[in-house]
């Protein structure tokens, strides 16, 4: 199946409803930077393949059913501009390695379970714009350089 996709560039599956785990065919498209599922009824854990991508720009899996921790291995998305996760089940923290994705400019981990302190490391995220971390069980103050950066934008 992924040969046949091999130069997707978007895959869209917005309230399609399509149900289960993710098809690991997914993971193998090397030149996919659009990744839209929000809102199906897909399930497991957040899926760790998305780190293989390089090239991913853009991950929305919001309002899913997926738990589990994010990935640290999503740190080295270094390409992804918007990372959401909200409406969901995700828990543990927010892992450091997130820092490492420099041209974030949305993060919305909104309405999960994260725990644990709000990391210093999101204050490597120079680009980013919006960051909503509200209905968490987080604690601490977002760093000061992100509130200057999301002041500024």
């Amino acid at each position: 199946m992924v040969g046949e996709f091999d130069e997707t560039n978007d895959v869209g599956f917005e309230q399609a409803e399509p149900s289960g785990e993710l098809p690991l065919e997914v993971f193998g498209l090397p030149s996919l930077q659009v990744m839209a599922l929000q809102e199906n009824c897909l399930s497991g854990d957040v899926p760790k393949g998305f780190s293989s991508i390089v090239s991913l720009r853009y991950l929305n899996l919001s309002s899913i059913e997926f738990a589990g921790n994010i990935p640290i291995t999503y740190g080295f998305l270094s390409s992804l501009t918007v990372l959401s996760l909200s409406h969901n089940g995700v828990s543990g923290e927010i892992p450091p390695e997130i820092g490492g994705c420099w041209q974030l400019e949305v993060l919305q981990p909104r309405s999960n379970f994260l725990e644990g302190n709000i990391l210093g490391d999101i204050s490597r995220l120079s680009c980013l714009k919006e960051l909503n971390l509200g209905h968490n069980r987080l604690k601490g103050d977002i760093p000061d350089e992100i509130s200057e950066f999301l002041a500024w934008s």
